[in-house]
């Protein structure tokens, strides 16, 4: 099995809770991203992504950037997965992907975005939701800018439009 994006996150610590060194980390996150890639265990892989230290996303965001190619929905969990860290390293990617052409995966950037709720993912987000308006888009544009609503009005809900359970 080829490795998945290493090097990317320079740690020589072992990890107390699990006791991997980094070379462990990276044949774990190998091993995990592969079932994902190949859809054969994509709720086992993301349950054991979801819990690996969080200095560690950066592979995560990697392996998603260098595998285009993967399925929409393995994609979209590995998304998920990043997104569940809550770490700023995945506001790149997020940012990014909010113009992707799969509203499979821009709805999902979208509800990560909102999730972290920083002073600059709010601003981004009202750029974005102006670029999106004005590139026609109304569909998303709505989205965006309820997200953005949702993050500036106290008490409001954050997450994606809609989703008020």
């Amino acid at each position: 099995m080829a490795p998945f994006a290493r090097g990317a996150c320079v740690d020589t610590e072992r990890n107390s809770t699990y006791g991997l060194s980094m070379q462990n980390w990276d044949e774990y996150i190998d091993y995990y991203l592969m079932q994902l890639a190949t859809g054969m265990a994509p709720e086992d892989a993301f349950f054991s992504l979801i819990e690996i230290p969080s200095r560690h996303v950066c592979r995560l965001v990697e392996a998603f950037k260098q595998n285009a190619n993967w399925r929409i929905d393995s994609r979209k969990h590995l998304l998920e997965i990043i997104i569940e860290h809550r770490s700023v390293e995945a506001i790149p990617l997020l940012q990014e992907l909010l113009f992707a052409k799969e509203p499979e995966l821009w709805k999902v950037a979208l509800d990560g975005l909102a999730r972290i709720g920083s002073e600059d993912v709010i601003s981004f987000l009202s750029r974005a939701e102006a670029e999106i308006r004005r590139r026609g888009d109304t569909e998303r544009s709505s989205w965006v800018a309820e997200v953005v609503q949702d993050l500036v009005s106290p008490g409001k809900h954050i997450g994606p439009p809609g989703d008020d359970a």
